[in-house]
């Protein structure tokens, strides 16, 4: 139930003013949480940082998903690639140097799968900040009128289960605010 609430949430932040910097911000801290595998430090200390910064976490949690999906499917390309930058010859003594201090273990960069997926989330960051920011802009000025006066739209909005989600989410909501 808790991802259907963040979903629910990610739509209303989508469809709201919210900032579209502010969802752009943890869709792509979703994007990173959801390609770098949970059993790393700096997994850890990524989630910290979407918390404290001003960043969606409707949309991270949501795209965490999205990409844990992406990334399990990737997966036999992340390890290639992993295996590509450990094992070059010129990284020898800088890996073997981070395995020596103190915490560097603990981010398991050692994992063919953790480096790969790390470098290559690290180096989307900025790019996909700016991507999803301008898909907001361009999804709230053209798009969701449009999807709302389809005919699918409003076929799919009535279908018993969706109309029963959407009037459980309205009831707890206006539970919440009355609290």
């Amino acid at each position: 139930m808790p991802l259907i609430k963040y979903f629910f949430k990610f739509l209303k932040a989508l469809n709201s003013n919210a900032a579209p910097g502010e969802v752009a911000r943890g869709m792509a801290f979703g994007m990173i949480l959801g390609l770098i595998p949970v059993s790393a430090l700096h997994w850890w200390v990524i989630l910290i940082l979407m918390y404290l910064t001003n960043s969606n976490l409707a949309a991270g949690a949501v795209f965490t998903v999205l990409f844990k999906i992406i990334g399990a499917a990737l997966g036999p390309v992340f390890d290639s690639a992993g295996y590509a930058v450990l094992t070059s010859p010129g990284l020898e003594n800088f890996f073997t140097g981070l395995y020596n201090m103190p915490v560097m273990p603990f981010t398991r960069y050692y994992n063919t799968v953790v480096i790969s997926t790390t470098i290559i989330s690290f180096a989307l960051f900025i790019p996909a900040v700016l991507i999803f920011r301008a898909a907001v802009k361009s999804y709230r000025t053209g798009v969701r009128d449009k999807i709302a006066e389809t005919k699918f739209f409003k076929a799919f909005l009535k279908v018993p289960l969706v109309g029963k989600l959407l009037k459980l989410y309205n009831k707890i909501n206006s539970v919440r605010e009355a609290a």
